[in-house]
């Protein structure tokens, strides 16, 4: 392969080797056999697929898998999708331009400017330099994946040798974007180019070298382009060195944003990081020359698990600041140079300029010693309340011209959001919410819905975000930002859904959806002694498959049974463990009184039993000899009515018999006792057994039940279902942006009814009528 695509793959297939060994490990011949005879089944065919850069978007998707299993490491190859949109939207790298990146990673800045390009109707020029040979390998087939075969991707140390000459100089470029390893160190010995760093050397020690990228970054900058770099916050107020680069920077106006972003965005590292944005001074616009605007977006961010994450709301708040260059209250301010230098030393720290904290909560203390709420901190959250249809006076009744106190219907803190969530006014208010979406979307979803014949997919993106915002910010309970992120992020979910229609249309999509929920429960590869895996992973996945939108609009019936069958395994096992525990379970105590810790009430029982049992042994087995019968029903052999029928004397036998059942009478009326107890227990699990059989059944319908949905549908009728999918995925981030800010004013009365709810007054009432309450109890003890 590499041989017959020497310019786009030279060098990137040639090393593997599946047989190397490390250590005494080697990859088993039988994994290797899998992998193949898995590929072998799908021909790689660009006619084959679904969209033309199919192949690009599913190793894009594997980076970013290995990326989150590869914890620090990955920080060496992949930096968040968010920040990377982030920088591409600040650059706005347009079709015809070139677009570097000297610490290229895996490639994802370079892929996401072109995308950018692409949505607007060009392509850029690419260029990007790795040190590391294996991730530089990586890069070279994800841009090629995606199309750019033409990349021109080089293997080097960026600092010490950059390898993008043209006429014995750097070559310099439109845009420049880089996410450069955090606080490294470096050496200047053998460095080449040292002019590129005219504004300072770092120190080789310590791990500074930050800014020594960023210089290498504005040298290979044309005179009108534009730069944007990941930094750590160091960079921005360290003394010695960078802070005469900083000062150098600031003279020479080369810096023109600095835009602070959250804490544990980026893998491997939890540290708040910066985008510094810089230009030749030339190349500012006269508007923002011999200024630097600074942008405080540690706050907006979506918190995850391990790591937090910018969502395209955020990004549409922080792209509209850098646009506008002005100041905004508590994220944004324009400061001039001369004062950054003179009156700060040069400290960048974004926080001196635009400070995000949340302002001092307000406290009267006239209404903490006497009681009631100031009307004026009711009044200041009405703004917000009024976007949301409420009327903030609501949960309040009148007290004097300067005080309210919480209304008798607001008894708890809990009723406050109760009062809200049944508000008829905020009802109102998501009710208009609905009817502009649908009428944006009556017209929206006809140039959808013509995707196929008229491929116009970039246009139509365009129309609908300059669209949305008009139609939806008029009702007033969701922020441009939200609508814009909102949309955004919907158009982002569904980017290659929409690929798949334009090219093959929305039949195609359908069948698509159908195959992917086909094979996650499929493998036709599995060997017999592999199937307990097998059904380990459709156990795990088969929840995750019935919330996918087709199944939830074409087989609700099937989710219904199938939700009812799992309701009533889930019922019977709770039953069988509430009787384990004895709860309910008549004469459960005296049984579990001593019992082992963990022990259950039918181990205890069987345990019991099984006691007996060994107690009776040769007693039960002798009585068992002597009143033995045939399968017939005639006495066998040796047993007392056989000898007797034989003319023998069976006094004794009789006598032993008797003195046999004397014995063991006690010991089986207790063995007839617990079995007794077990039989209500014995029907639990038989009828666990049936239910979890008939939710087996219904998973094992799961293909079945999907290919007949599929089979009921037309092409028109999957244009409809599709367009219905794409409109509620739509309003339900709609609906969730409006869902947070009901839940900021709900969170903003709490704050009232905690801070305001009891009052000093109120303590020493409760004082005095607790103390008058233990003198009536010392008098009755005579003690008054």
């Amino acid at each position: 392969m590499e041989n017959a695509n020497h310019q786009a793959l030279s060098g990137v297939l040639g090393h593997i080797n599946f047989a190397r060994k490390i250590g005494e490990s080697e990859i088993p011949d039988e994994r290797l056999r899998r992998l193949i005879s898995h590929f072998n089944k799908y021909r790689l065919l660009d006619e084959d697929f679904e969209f033309p850069d199919l192949l690009g978007a599913a190793y894009e998707y594997l980076i970013s898998e290995f990326a989150d299993s590869a914890g620090k490491k990955a920080g060496e190859f992949y930096t968040p999708r968010g920040v990377v949109q982030l920088m591409v939207r600040i650059l706005d790298p347009q079709g015809g331009t070139s677009l570097y990146d000297p610490t290229c990673g895996s490639g994802g800045m370079l892929n996401q400017g072109n995308q950018h390009a692409l949505q607007h109707g060009g392509r850029l020029r690419l260029y990007g330099q790795e040190d590391n040979g294996a991730v530089w390998a990586i890069c070279r087939m994800n841009l090629l994946l995606h199309g750019v075969p033409d990349a021109d991707i080089r293997n080097g140390d960026t600092l010490l040798e950059p390898k993008h000459i043209e006429d014995g100089r750097l070559m310099r470029f439109d845009r420049v974007i880089a996410n450069p390893p955090f606080s490294q160190n470096y050496s200047k010995r053998g460095i080449q180019f040292g002019d590129r760093f005219r504004f300072g050397w770092c120190p080789t020690t310590g791990k500074k070298g930050d800014l020594m990228f960023a210089q290498h970054m504005l040298a290979s900058l044309k005179q009108n382009g534009k730069m944007a770099v990941v930094m750590p916050h160091g960079v921005l107020f360290r003394g010695g060195e960078e802070k005469k680069i900083r000062i150098a920077l600031l003279k020479e106006d080369c810096i023109e944003a600095v835009i602070g972003l959250p804490q544990n965005l980026f893998y491997g590292t939890g540290i708040p990081a910066c985008v510094l944005v810089m230009r030749h001074p030339a190349g500012k616009p006269d508007a923002r020359k011999g200024k630097v605007l600074f942008i405080n977006a540690d706050r907006e961010y979506r918190e995850g698990r391990a790591q937090n994450f910018i969502d395209p709301e955020h990004i549409e708040k922080i792209i509209s600041a850098y646009d506008a260059f002005a100041d905004v209250s508590g994220f944004a301010a324009v400061v001039d140079n001369k004062a950054i230098i003179e009156d700060e030393a040069g400290n960048l720290n974004i926080r001196r300029y635009a400070d995000s904290s949340p302002p001092p909560e307000t406290h009267d203390v006239r209404a903490h010693l006497h009681g009631g709420v100031p009307k004026r901190e009711i009044e200041a959250i009405r703004p917000q309340a009024m976007a949301q249809g409420f009327d903030v006076g609501a949960p309040f009744s009148d007290r004097d011209p300067d005080y309210a106190e919480f209304a008798q219907t607001v008894a708890k803190r809990a009723d406050i959001r109760a009062l809200m969530e049944t508000d008829a006014g905020v009802a109102a208010r998501a009710g208009e919410m609905l009817g502009a979406f649908d009428t944006w979307w009556a017209s929206a979803q006809t140039g959808l819905a013509d995707l196929p014949e008229t491929k116009r997919l970039m246009p139509l993106r365009r129309e609908l975000l300059d669209s949305f915002e008009p139609a939806m910010l008029p009702v007033g309970c969701v922020d441009r930002y939200a609508l814009m992120g909102a949309i955004a992020g919907w158009w982002d979910e569904i980017r290659y859904e929409l690929r798949v229609i334009v090219e093959n249309g929305f039949a195609e999509l359908v069948d698509g959806w159908v195959e992917t929920l086909r094979s996650a429960l499929e493998d036709e590869e599995a060997d017999d002694d592999e199937d307990s895996d097998v059904k380990k992973t459709v156990k795990a996945t088969l929840e995750e498959l019935l919330a996918h939108p087709f199944v939830r609009h074409r087989m609700a019936d099937y989710v219904s049974q199938l939700s009812a069958a799992q309701t009533e395994v889930e019922r019977i096992k709770a039953e069988k463990e509430a009787w384990e525990t004895g709860d309910g379970v008549d004469g459960a105590e005296d049984w579990m009184d001593g019992a082992e810790d963990g022990a259950t009430l039918p181990k205890v029982l069987e345990k019991r039993r099984k006691d007996l049992r060994a107690e009776m042994g040769e007693d039960d087995k002798r009585r068992k000899e002597l009143v033995k019968t045939t399968p017939v029903g005639k006495p066998s052999k040796g047993s007392i009515d056989w000898m007797r029928a034989q003319g023998m004397n069976v006094r004794e036998l009789e006598a032993e018999l008797a003195d046999l059942n004397r014995r063991l009478a006690p010991l089986v009326e207790e063995a007839e006792a617990i079995d007794a107890m077990l039989a209500p227990y014995e029907a639990i699990k038989e009828e666990l057994k049936a239910a979890r059989a008939t939710l087996r059944q219904l998973k094992a319908a799961f293909v079945e039940r999907l290919t007949a949905a599929r089979a009921e549908l037309d092409d028109d009728d999957c244009r409809e279902l599709v367009l219905a999918i794409d409109r509620e995925r739509l309003f339900d981030r709609l609906e969730r942006a409006r869902t947070r800010r009901v839940g900021t004013l709900v969170s903003g009365l709490d704050r009232l009814w905690d801070k305001y709810r009891v009052s000093l007054k109120h303590i020493e009432g409760r004082r005095t009528d607790a103390t008058k309450r233990l003198e009536g109890y010392l008098k009755e003890l005579r003690y008054g």
